[in-house]
């Protein structure tokens, strides 16, 4: 009695030892899906070697990740095999560690956004642009972006603004600069994870600029006719265009002429509806540089549209009157003014002039909204053989002269516009000779009388010298 008591007490001191050890060690957890005990006794002894330690979020979610078994309801576990007819404890299902429904306050492992890459694209030169490519990231993922610059081998600095997926490279970044993006990435109900890209190679210049800084561009437009033109400075892009009246002036469409408008990228274009020159400043920007960081001047010439008409202008001699002229409108009528400036004359004054006269003809175009328009390949031609068109000093005027009298038809010719018009000449005035009757007096008499010319001047010279021998003879006597 005393023996069976004995080991009795000792069999529970065991069992108590046992369970002891068991809350412990964790050796029941391991001993709950044995399938023996010899298998339980392995299993103890190598949690034993390496004991994990409790009361971190760590340890426990990489212990439970493959299995977690419960302790029974009386916090001990039997290490031997389970008496027949028991029920065997339940075994819990596994725990999904990227599951966010398990509350855990290891935030380094379970609730950070797994990282993915960033890579960067595009061409390395003024006036391109980079973009941030992104990889392998959850779905879902949103991204905030920050470009940084290195000059040379320096420590990358941030670009001041450049906070989106791409940016435009402006020259202020200079040519040793390269450059790289760092990405921030936030999963849903996950802390966010930041990688950042390799450097680039160092920004070139762009060589394709097609004018730069303080250019000018000469764009020819007509009136009344559509045009579109691209103003862009440079073969990049990601740029932006804006005009304005100065190089340090705000964006102001109101310097372009009526009809004509500007788009942002770099497109000028409509339909003219006023004669003239017009200047203007163009500014190229990026997302950098809204206010622009280059800036070109721009001469819009709007010219008149294709000619639809001819008008020739005649004009005479001048005279002490005036100067004498005729337009021949487009219709074929004809206009005398005594003044080149205001042709309001006489309209039935016909174009005339004399035979040895000449006149000096002049021809304008004109469009369609009567705006002068210029007259290429003009030719002159005349219904008679042998009048002459001489160029003047000016290349769009000729001087016509005339062989003889009798009505001239005149021809202007441009392309396959035409226009004639007629001019009168007129015949010199007859030249009338006054002749008079003069009786010629023969030689050797005297005028009106017919006497012979050496009688009288021999008789004349005679008295002469005798009055003188007369003389003589009496001053000879006084003397005596």
């Amino acid at each position: 009695m005393f023996r069976t008591t004995t080991i009795r007490r000792c069999t529970v001191v065991t069992a108590v030892l046992v369970g002891i050890c068991s809350t412990t060690l964790g050796l029941g957890a391991t001993a709950a899906v044995a399938d023996d005990t010899s298998t339980a006794t392995s299993a103890t002894t190598a949690d034993a070697d390496a004991p994990t330690e409790t009361g971190t979020a760590t340890s426990t979610t990489t212990a439970t990740a493959d299995a977690v078994t419960p302790a029974d309801a009386g916090g001990t576990t039997d290490a031997g095999p389970t008496p027949s007819g028991a029920a065997s404890a339940p075994t819990a299902p596994p725990t999904d560690v990227s599951s966010t429904d398990v509350p855990s306050t290891d935030v380094s492992s379970t609730d950070v956004t797994p990282a993915g890459t960033v890579t960067v694209s595009g061409i390395v030169e003024d006036w391109h642009t980079l973009t941030a490519d992104t990889a392998g990231w959850p779905e879902g993922t949103t991204f905030t972006y920050q470009w940084q610059s290195s000059f040379a081998d320096g420590e990358p600095l941030d670009v001041v603004g450049a906070t989106d997926a791409s940016m435009t490279i402006s020259p202020t970044l200079g040519q040793l600069d390269r450059l790289r993006v760092r990405v921030t990435g936030t999963a849903p109900g996950q802390e966010p994870t930041t990688v950042t890209s390799e450097l680039t190679a160092p920004v070139a210049e762009n060589p394709d600029m097609r004018w730069g800084y303080l250019g000018t561009q000469t764009v020819h437009a007509s009136i009344d006719e559509p045009f579109s033109q691209s103003l862009a400075a440079f073969d990049g892009d990601g740029l932006q265009y804006f005009v304005s009246d100065g190089p340090d002036a705000p964006a102001d469409d109101s310097v372009l002429p009526d009809g004509v408008t500007f788009s942002a990228d770099g497109t000028l274009s409509g339909t003219p509806t006023s004669l003239g020159v017009s200047e203007f400043w163009l500014h190229t920007s990026t997302g950098l540089h809204p206010n622009g960081s280059e800036i070109s001047k721009v001469v819009l010439d709007v010219s008149s549209g294709p000619v639809v008409g001819l008008r020739v202008v005649v004009r005479g001699e001048i005279t002490s009157t005036g100067w004498p002229s005729w337009v021949v409108d487009t219709d074929g009528s004809v206009t005398y003014s005594d003044s080149t400036e205001v042709q309001t004359g006489d309209p039935t004054k016909p174009i005339r002039v004399r035979q040895d006269g000449s006149l000096e003809l002049g021809a304008l175009g004109f469009d369609r909204l009567d705006n002068v328009a210029e007259l290429p390949d003009l030719t002159w031609s005349s219904s008679v053989d042998g009048d002459t068109f001489t160029p003047t000093d000016s290349t769009d005027t000729v001087t016509l002269r005339f062989t003889h009298a009798s009505p001239h038809v005149i021809t202007v010719r441009s392309g396959s516009l035409t226009q004639t018009f007629t001019i009168q000449v007129d015949p010199l005035p007859a030249v009338t000779s006054t002749s008079s009757t003069t009786t010629r007096t023969p030689s050797g008499q005297l005028a009106y009388t017919g006497a012979d010319t050496s009688g009288p001047l021999a008789w004349a010279l005679g008295l002469l010298g005798a009055g003188a021998a007369l003389v003589v003879a009496r001053m000879r006597r006084r003397r005596a």
